[in-house]
Order: structure tokens, then sequence, then C-alpha cells
């Protein structure tokens, strides 16, 4: 752009952060993420080379120019030469891809990208593709929905690493043995407990939102032995939203608010109960923690039906429960851009604590959803697979059936649906209504033909 004489443009600078000089990431999954990002921003901005640095523009620029340039081959071509790729990168510049852990490291991520192909769902075919993933293929008998959660399941199939959740110490405070937390991606707990065994452990963790790192923090419902450990992370991480999206049928769950009372204490914490209301489907709750001469205000949104809870009472009623669902989601995407907007570094706002029985189930179709709508929302696409992809990355067991990862898509395509019949009717009602009956004679029109006429209408 030119403005009196003086040319302008556009610059978007992606910035990938922890990633050590001469070093590799943990994971290749948000590498492939950003080069996915990176070059849909690309086609939309049109011609003109990609510009990659890093601090000699060797090492890790060589892994993103080699990642990306293959898996475009591998499109284009179905065929990968790793080596003789970055041999010629060479030939331009002498070290591309410095150490033999960058070698491994292009490999690994070029497998994955392999692997997992493109699960991009752009806004006008969520309907339609939603529906074909489903379909079995007669070869195989299985859906393409199948496939790809097989696929998840394999690629997230090694990062359940340092879990001290499975110590003699910490074995009572988990429901299932099989569920635990991953120690770099665990809340720990600071006030101190007032009981034998207290440490800094819960089966929490912190689970990264589409733009926000820590946007959630997902836990189990708390046991009779974990419920003082529940409000000390509350107090720690200032929780002001809780987000409940499980039944108290099972035995081990341990109410953790007043119940025909005003206020209930858990060692040296008091919760009070200040109120609560309907909310389509969702009670609502105004909570009060005291902890010595500290208060501060929580609200908790109890989920009181959830769409896999009712699969006998029919479609209808599924639909409902994902309306109620929907609602809640969208109610809590409004507050969160209104905190942002309140706050004078965006992004800074506690963590939505969300549970469920176990921490994974529920939990996990919640927070997926929650990030493929803001994705949706900023990028007008839907990438189920890979925001489930990186939330594994903290809590491995995130979705754990193919069930739960199908009710994710169903959210995504019911939310579609009624962001549709909105716009329709949003157009009806701007559609003029002055001159509609200008050959009408009215005094001769029935109340019951105004009817008709205006439903014709």
């Amino acid at each position: 752009m030119t403005t009196n004489g003086i040319e302008s443009r556009t610059l978007k600078q992606y910035h990938y952060q922890g990633w050590p000089d001469k070093g590799v990431p943990k994971f290749a999954g948000p590498v492939l993420k950003m080069i996915q990002d990176v070059n849909e921003s690309q086609e939309k901005a049109g011609d003109g080379p990609l510009l990659v640095h890093c601090s000699a523009g060797a090492g890790r620029t060589g892994v993103i120019i080699a990642v990306d340039s293959i898996l475009r081959e591998a499109k284009r071509s179905d065929q990968i030469d790793i080596f003789s790729f970055i041999n010629s990168m060479r030939n331009n510049r002498p070290q591309m891809v410095q150490t033999p852990e960058q070698y491994a490291f292009v490999h690994e991520a070029v497998l994955e990208g392999l692997l997992c192909g493109d699960t991009l769902i752009l806004e006008d075919d969520i309907t339609e593709r939603v529906e074909q993933i489903q379909w079995p293929n007669p070869h195989t008998d299985k859906s393409p929905l199948q496939q790809e959660f097989e696929i998840l399941d394999i690629v997230s199939s090694d990062v359940n690493v340092g879990c001290s959740g499975s110590s003699p110490e910490n074995e009572t405070k988990n429901r299932y043995p099989n569920i635990l937390p991953q120690d770099r991606s665990r809340p720990y707990l600071m006030t101190p407990g007032d009981r034998a065994g207290s440490n800094n452990y819960i089966n929490a963790s912190f689970m990264s939102g589409y733009s926000k790192k820590n946007a959630f923090i997902a836990t189990q419902m708390p046991l009779d032995s974990t419920v003082l450990d529940f409000w000390r992370l509350v107090h720690d991480y200032r929780i002001s939203t809780i987000i409940m999206l499980n039944q108290l049928n099972d035995k081990t769950c341990s109410i953790y608010w007043p119940v025909n009372t005003r206020s209930v204490t858990f060692g040296p914490f008091t919760v009070g109960h200040k109120g609560s209301e309907n909310m389509n489907r969702v009670k609502v709750r105004t909570l009060e923690l005291k902890y010595k001469e500290e208060v501060h205000e929580i609200r908790q949104f109890e989920v009181q039906t959830w769409p896999t809870w009712i699969q006998s009472d029919g479609v209808q009623s599924q639909e409902q429960c994902m309306d109620a669902v929907l609602q809640l989601m969208d109610y809590l995407r409004k507050c969160e851009i209104q905190r942002s907007s309140e706050q004078s570094r965006p992004g800074d706002g506690p963590p939505i604590l969300v549970h469920c029985l176990s921490g994974i189930e529920e939990s996990g179709v919640f927070c997926t959803v929650m990030n493929c709508l803001e994705q949706l929302n900023n990028d007008g696409a839907i990438d189920v697979f890979q925001n489930l992809r990186l939330l594994r990355l903290s809590r491995p067991n995130f979705v754990p059936t193919l069930t739960d990862y199908l009710l994710c898509y169903k959210l995504l395509t019911h939310h579609h649906t009624l962001c549709r019949s909105e716009e329709e009717l949003d157009y009806e009602n701007r559609l003029p209504t002055e001159g509609l009956y200008e050959n009408v004679d009215h005094s001769r029109v029935k109340q019951s033909d105004a009817q008709s006429l205006a439903s014709e209408c």
C-alpha cells in the first residue's frame, strides 16, 4: 500500500517459543500446527517467499524448512527423500539441520505429518464433512472417523512420562490408577494442608486454550480424601469459574459445596453458599471461599444433563442437551472476551477449572470443543484432531473413547446448524415489510386470513 509516496505493508510474525538452540522440541505436534497455520496465512496473503530465521539461521531454521518442504513434496509426488533434501539445502547454506537430534526430529515430524494428514474442516463444510467421515469403508468396515481416532491414539501413545501420581503416598488420591497427570503439566499445590499425607500433588492438569496458555485446569471430581486438596487448588490458582460435568450417582463423589447449610469447612478453608440460579439445564451456584483474611468469589456451573447420559431418551433430548452445553460455552467465551478487554495484559486471567468423574471424558470433550469454537471464530475452520492432539500432550487420556470423540464433532455440527438458523432468522427479520399489503382491502380481510397471509409472506 502506498500513501503520500510512502510504501507500507503488513507482516505477520510467528514466534515459536520453547525451542532450545541446537536442540529439538519435545513433541512434533506443535511444530506441525505452526507450519499449517503459516501455510494457511501465506495462501491468503498471496505470493512472496517466507522469511525463516533462528539465532544462526541454520539448525532450527533448517528443520522448519525441511519438514514443510518434504511434506509438500510428499503430497505432490507421493515420495520423500529426507537425506537428499537436507543435502541440497546444505549446498546453498552450510550446516542446515545442525545436529543428529535435529535430523532425527525431521524424520519424526514428517512421519507424524504423513500419518495425521489434513484434518482441517472449513466452516461451510462442517455438516457435510462430519456426515461423510461417519460412513464405513466397505473394504475395511471402518469409518474415516474411526481411522482418524486410531491414528490419534498412535501419535499420542508416547507422551505418558514423568508422573508422581503413581507413588505410594499419592495412590489413594487418584480415582482411577491408570488416569494420572504428567508432572510437567500438573499444577503444584502451595497452600499447606492440615492432615497427614498432604503434599503438593493433585490429580489435575493445565490445559491450553486455542490462543491462551493454561486456559483450563482439568481434574477429577474430588474424593473424600482429596476435597481439601481441591480447595487448595482453587485458592492457589485464584479460580473463579468451576465447570462440573458429572452426576453424583457415584459413591466416591465428595460434595465440595454447602448443602442445606450456609457454609462448610474443609481444613483451613470455609466455603459459603451465596445463592443459586438455573440456566437451561445448568445449575449456577455462587460460592465464597475464605482462607484466613482472604475472601474470593467463585461461580460453579453444574451441567445437569450431558448428551451421552440420556441416549435412550431419543434425538430430541440429545439436541436439547447439546443446546444447553453450547449455550454455556458461548457464555464462557463472552465472559473471557469481556475479562480480557478489561485487563492491562489480555490472557492473564485465571484458568477455568473443569471436572468430571475421571477428569478426561466429559472434561476432554468440553475443552476440545471450546478450543475448536475459538478456532472457528478466529480462522473460520475447525480441526478436532489437532486440537485434541495438543491437549493430550498435557493429559494423555483426554477424550478416551470413539463415542466421546464423535460427540466433539456432533456438538460442533449442532453449533454450526444453530448459527445457520440464527443467520436465516436474522435475514428474515431484516426483510422489508412496507408495501406488502398495499393491494389488500383490510376491511374485508378476516383475522384468520391476515394470519394466513402473514405466515405465507
